[in-house]
């Protein structure tokens, strides 16, 4: 796959899908984890998207 040949673009894209259950069952802790890896190679895109997903989880 490539997300875990660390294409930034696809570790991104699976995280988003994982945040939504897009195609796969929603996970938070799979999509952060996905999410983490893509923001750690400088993606800003999923910087976001784990604030994103960090503000859902601190309001429940």
């Amino acid at each position: 796959m490539a997300a875990e040949q660390e294409s930034t673009e696809a570790q991104v894209y699976l995280g988003v899908m994982y945040t939504k259950g897009d195609g796969v069952e929603k996970d938070n802790d799979e999509a952060a984890y996905w999410l983490n890896r893509a923001a750690r190679k400088g993606s800003i895109t999923a910087q976001r998207y784990l604030e994103k997903l960090s503000a859902k989880t601190t309001k429940k």
